[in-house]
């Protein structure tokens, strides 16, 4: 049994896992002042009565320290995570949070060369080369931060800029769509255009033998689907892509995240 946590954009889900299924789950809003996140904190130490091993998944990275080098859409910068954990847990394992579902991926379907990514309030990735995830110095794997004209592609399509940049919400352009509306219609034919290009330069970059997509925004999927397809289709060969529905794929890659980093230098 190990604790397993995702702390998220939006939502941090807590729980136990035996490797099989979780249990315990605990889904809280993620916080946004520094004493909200200490109230967060002293909940997961609740769950050491579960296990001493805790595997944190978030969306950025840390240094080997535990502190946060890079977490974008998270107010805890320059934060070390292992400190709150330590006089409770006896392992504490931290990493991005698309690294934690790629092992979903290694652990239970062998894949050795592919691409994982995440699409939900931001765009995060991560690159399984020989069976390995590959991080290069450390941060390897944000491929939403990559520029896409002026701008980062999160910035363009990321579920928290939807809004901004549509002028509806995610969730709000999903129902219109399920309605027919041509406006809802429109709107994801542009940003599924856009993701369309930017897989493709993921693509040509990698060339993968298969795509893993997941993230509360492919509830969205059908239609965006045929867009992203067209544009796929110039590239020189087939890349068959997996939608992955499961709004607990990352905790559930969590539990085998302190067994990764013991067996596998990364």
């Amino acid at each position: 049994m190990k604790i397993v946590v995702d702390i998220g954009g939006t939502k941090t889900f807590i729980a136990t896992s035996d490797g099989k299924e979780i249990s315990n789950l605990t889904m809280l809003k993620t916080p946004k002042k520094m004493s909200e996140f200490y109230e967060m904190f002293n909940k997961i130490n609740e769950y050491s009565k579960y296990s001493k091993i805790l595997n944190i998944a978030i969306p950025g990275r840390v240094d080997s320290s535990g502190r946060t080098i890079l977490i974008p859409n998270v107010n805890l910068k320059n934060f070390n995570l292992v400190r709150p954990f330590k006089k409770n847990f006896e392992s504490i394992n931290i990493q991005n949070d698309v690294f934690c579902g790629s092992l979903n991926i290694i652990f239970d379907n062998n894949v050795k060369n592919s691409l994982l990514i995440n699409w939900g309030s931001g765009i995060g990735g991560a690159i399984i080369i020989d069976g390995k995830i590959y991080t290069g110095n450390g941060n390897a794997g944000e491929i939403g931060h990559i520029s896409f004209g002026d701008r980062d592609i999160e910035s363009y399509i990321g579920g928290m800029y939807i809004k901004k940049n549509y002028g509806y919400h995610g969730e709000e352009l999903q129902i219109m769509a399920e309605r027919g509306e041509k406006i809802a219609l429109e709107i994801f034919k542009k940003i599924g255009k856009k993701f369309g290009y930017f897989l493709r330069s993921m693509v040509y970059i990698f060339d993968p033998d298969s795509i893993y997509l997941f993230g509360s925004f492919l509830n969205s999927w059908p239609f965006m689907e045929d867009h992203v397809e067209k544009i796929l289709e110039t590239y020189s060969r087939d890349v068959k892509i997996n939608i992955i529905n499961d709004k607990h794929y990352i905790i559930k890659g969590c539990y085998y995240l302190d067994e990764y980093l013991k067996n596998k230098k990364v």
